[in-house]
């Protein structure tokens, strides 16, 4: 692939990025929860259809989780604690 104005800083400005995935121990770090806590999140996502595709499993041990996704479920998840379970209404 040839270097353009399409691929390559062509100045000396500073470029900021931001992560689009995490692994889970870093998500822990980035919202202030517990390891346990992310497992059992994730596991939730990746349950439901909406956030089929917000996790990548390289291997075994290494699994990415797309951090806009996991910040959208964790909104998704805001004060549903006050709802009891189906089988109590």
């Amino acid at each position: 692939m040839s270097e353009n104005a399409n691929n390559v800083v062509l100045n000396n400005s500073l470029i900021v990025t931001e992560p689009l995935y995490a692994q889970p121990h870093a998500l822990g770090k980035i919202f202030g929860l517990s390891r346990t806590t992310v497992w059992r999140f994730i596991t939730e996502m990746e349950s439901c259809a909406e956030y089929k595709n917000a996790s990548i499993s390289l291997n075994n041990r290494l699994k990415l989780i797309k951090i806009k996704d996991f910040e959208k479920f964790l909104q998704s998840q805001h004060k549903q604690w006050l709802t009891p379970p189906m089988a109590y209404r």
